[in-house]
């Protein structure tokens, strides 16, 4: 299976399947100006480490870490034009980065140093960390607290409101709760994407989401 990448003209990039062309899982993309337009994977480092350079259609050009995970850390973007950001193209071994204007006929040669992009990764946290900041009021905050109770609620309705059975806290919600739970975090999805949120997680062979499955792979969707 070949997983391609697709931009959405919003900021979140998704893995597509080439065979069926199922979303396989929707990430945010990098956030610094206009959605990017153009990617680029460069080859392997002598790490081992390898980078996509992305263009946005106006003034910005960075550098995201793979592999994708939606982690606002493992991307960056700095104002490389003064205006449209037409095309690009790299080395063969990844050490540079040409990119070209629009009107201003501006040609720019970048040497690619991600070692600032590594130290922002590292800095960041890892696990759900980075996730938790993106939501509003962050892991300490009011709406971090009621999304925690929206979820144990989607654990009780699961099993019935209306038992007498002892009550089971798993730590997992099914994923038909999915949808209700993304309505009450303040998201609320379209049958399209409800159909890519429920694809992504029944592909992994789970039939449940645990609170830090919903942080961080949602909470991009509660930005603004």
């Amino acid at each position: 299976v070949l997983d391609v990448i697709g931009l959405t003209g919003v900021h979140d990039n998704r893995a597509l399947d080439e065979q069926d062309s199922h979303c396989l899982q929707t990430l945010l993309g990098p956030t610094f100006g206009p959605p990017p337009h153009r990617l680029l994977t460069l080859p392997p480092d002598e790490h081992g480490k390898q980078y996509v350079v992305y263009a946005t259609p106006h003034k910005v050009v960075g550098l995201i870490k793979l592999p994708l995970d939606g982690n606002p850390n493992c991307c960056m973007g700095l104002i490389a034009h003064a205006g449209e950001v037409a095309e690009m193209c790299a080395s063969h071994d990844g050490r540079f980065v040409l990119t070209t204007g629009g009107s201003d006929c501006g040609i720019f040669l970048w040497e690619v140093d991600p070692s600032a992009l590594e130290a922002s990764a590292a800095l960041g946290g890892s696990g759900i960390e980075p996730f938790e900041a993106l939501i509003p009021g962050g892991k300490s905050g009011d709406f971090y607290d009621e999304m925690l109770d929206y979820f144990y609620l989607a654990q009780l309705r699961a099993q019935g409101e209306d038992t007498t059975e002892e009550r089971k806290v798993t730590g997992l919600a099914p994923v038909e709760a999915v949808p209700e739970l993304m309505q009450a975090f303040g998201y609320y999805p379209s049958k399209f994407e409800i159909r890519d949120m429920v694809h992504e997680v029944r592909r992994k062979g789970k039939d449940s989401v645990t609170f830090s499955d919903l942080v961080g792979s949602d909470s991009h969707c509660l930005l603004g």
